[in-house]
């Protein structure tokens, strides 16, 4: 079989000495992509003077017929905004699409001049508003009420009661600035009843160590623990807030009830691999790492677990403390620590509020070419 290595190429410079570059990154040759994608023909005066401006995503909506929905660009713009952009490769054999178990690099810089590509350069005076290639990455902003009928959302910390509160919503036919409401709304759901749903899933997290260290003997009480935390996820989703109908008929796994059991199958790994570094099994570093890299991706998808990981990572702290004062169970007295290596406890508020910078940002763009929708 033959065996092909992809090299994995730096975004920025990597300085190894004063005066040598060991590695020239692709930061700007990104930049500059995105630029000539989202420019409207080519800066000579005979293109417009023959009413000749015509943008990547007019090439591929008239010539290839893709829908905004397929469009590599906006799809592109729109992973990087959310900080979930997956790599490809592809060459003469094969296509890779995305990457299975990577995440692509993206910096400020680029974040930056999408949004100013994307509105930008992309607007133009059209008769219809979805021929405004730039509608798609449009956001409003409210002083105090917002918009009722639509999603508006803040930035952490203000409060939905507010008359100052100042929101961001997408305008009509914003395609792209819609989904990052929707990812957002979705986290400031979870972020929002973390008071609620946080002891719950802190019981069952301690409740799961004892399990371990007891071989099974809490296994009852953790059932418990399990279908009171399934009961209130229920509850609190009866308008489909963590998951709709139609999300449940089209992938089953995102079901809550499978969603929990994906959450229990995750803390015992976490807790189990845990002990087995302070312990100094063998292999367990290994497995931490590869644990570590899972978890991360799967918080991303799912903001339900990146809730639970800091629940686990708080019950963790205070179990293994209260352990660690029993003869033979002092080891215990770091398994905080090191379960908060193996998950971020921290990736709900970060990944929301790097959202929500960027929803800011694009509506300051917004407000460049529409000014009245600063309301």
């Amino acid at each position: 079989m033959d065996v092909a290595i992809v090299e994995k190429r730096a975004i920025q410079d990597i300085s190894v000495t004063k005066d040598r570059l060991d590695t020239v990154g692709l930061e700007y040759e990104k930049i500059t992509a995105m630029e000539m994608l989202t420019m409207k023909g080519y800066p000579s005066y005979k293109y417009y003077y023959n009413s000749i401006q015509f943008s990547f995503l007019d090439f591929e909506k008239y010539i290839l017929g893709m829908s905004p929905e397929n469009s590599l660009f906006v799809n592109t713009i729109t992973g990087m905004m959310l900080d979930q952009l997956q790599p490809t490769f592809s060459n003469e054999d094969v296509t890779l699409q995305p990457i299975q178990g990577e995440k692509a690099t993206v910096t400020a810089s680029m974040r930056f001049y999408a949004g100013i590509y994307g509105i930008l350069n992309l607007e133009a005076s059209t008769l219809r508003d979805k021929d405004n290639f730039a509608t798609l990455f449009k956001v409003g902003s409210s002083l105090g009420k917002a918009p009722s009928d639509r999603t508006a959302l803040s930035q952490l910390g203000v409060s939905e009661k507010s008359k100052t509160r100042l929101s961001f919503w997408a305008l009509d036919n914003a395609l792209a600035s819609q989904t990052l409401v929707d990812v957002a709304a979705q986290k400031n759901f979870f972020i929002q009843n973390a008071e609620v749903l946080n002891p719950l899933m802190q019981k069952m997290a301690v409740l799961q160590l004892q399990n371990l260290l007891t071989q099974g003997q809490m296994e009852a009480k953790l059932t418990e623990a399990k279908t009171a935390l399934t009961a209130k996820l229920n509850e609190l989703n009866k308008d489909g807030k963590i998951v709709s109908a139609e999300m449940v008929k089209a992938n089953p796994n995102l079901s809550i009830e499978k969603q929990v059991e994906l959450m229990t199958q995750l803390n015992e790994q976490v807790i189990s691999i845990s002990v087995a570094v302070l312990t100094k099994q063998q292999g367990a570093q290994e497995a931490a790492q590869e644990l570590a890299a899972q978890t991360a991706q799967l918080a991303e998808v799912l903001p339900l677990l990146a809730l639970d990981f800091n629940a686990l990572n708080e019950a963790m702290k205070t179990a293994g403390e209260a352990l660690s004062k029993q003869q033979g169970l002092e080891v215990l007295a770091q398994l905080g620590d090191v379960s908060s290596q193996l998950v971020d406890g921290g990736g709900l508020e970060v990944s929301y509020g790097i959202i929500m910078k960027n929803l800011e940002f694009l509506n300051k763009l917004t407000l460049m070419t529409n000014p009245e929708y600063n309301r």
